[in-house]
């Protein structure tokens, strides 16, 4: 009898231990059949996600042509045109067209959509606002980034804005019976996660009395919208030249 129970004990674990182990064998085929699953369902994800990501630059690429014609159109029309204040702002929406113009230009080549290297972008621009205004005097305009600084597409087209605007102006009221000039374009994050951007030039300043609220100016305003738009606050002063100060959060 005890020879039966012990052999009965035996089988018992023996065929538990088969159970055991046809349950864990089925379990590992369930498990690699979930990670088959999921290996497929990523590759399909990433898969999409590249066909938008080529979706996007592709729009990018289209509304960057579209821009590039527009402005391309209003300069056809300034040669057309003998009164200087209408080619002024016929310039002026030239310079605003392409500045966004240059954003998706970047968008579009650019390996991340998501944020777009602002000192990559504002050479770029440099360049651009250097070869479409003209002054007697010769002008330097210094960019200065502490560190790599990146924003997304919301934030850099109001600055950009606001960048061409300022230039532009500086160009026009800055350095008049001067013989050269200065702009100077500094960008910084600050600890709180604010931003900081400062334009500075040594021309003549702003006028006396100057007041931003009662300007009638358009930039000014535009200026003014733009800093709205990103949250952000506007300030200009005189010091040895004038001064723009914008703080914004990303």
């Amino acid at each position: 009898r005890q020879y039966i129970l012990v052999l009965i004990l035996v089988i018992g674990i023996v065929i538990i231990l088969i159970v055991f182990l046809i349950k864990l064998r089925n379990g590992n085929r369930k498990m690699q059949d979930q990670q088959i699953s999921i290996f497929e369902k990523n590759a399909l994800l990433k898969e999409s996600i590249q066909e938008k990501e080529a979706l996007l630059k592709e729009i990018h690429h289209r509304v960057k042509n579209n821009l590039q014609m527009i402005s391309s159109m209003l300069g056809m029309q300034e040669m057309l045109v003998d009164d200087e204040d209408v080619r002024q702002v016929l310039e002026q929406g030239q310079s605003r067209i392409q500045a966004m113009a240059l954003i998706h230009q970047q968008l579009y080549q650019s390996e991340q959509l998501g944020n777009i290297d602002i000192l990559e972008y504002l050479d770029n621009l440099i360049g651009y606002l250097q070869q479409v205004n003209t002054t007697d005097c010769e002008v330097d305009i210094l960019l200065d980034l502490a560190e790599e600084v990146k924003l997304d597409i919301d934030d850099v087209i109001p600055l950009g804005l606001i960048i061409s605007e300022v230039i532009s102006n500086c160009y026009k009221y800055a350095f008049q019976n001067q013989n050269c000039g200065e702009i100077k374009i500094d960008l910084k994050k600050n600890s709180d996660n604010t931003y900081l951007l400062v334009l500075r030039d040594n021309g003549v300043g702003y006028p006396e009395n100057f007041n931003v609220s009662s300007s009638k100016s358009l930039g000014m305003k535009l200026i003014q919208i733009l800093t709205h738009q990103i949250g952000g606050e506007f300030n200009c002063f005189n010091e040895n030249g004038a001064i723009v100060e914008i703080h914004f959060k990303q």
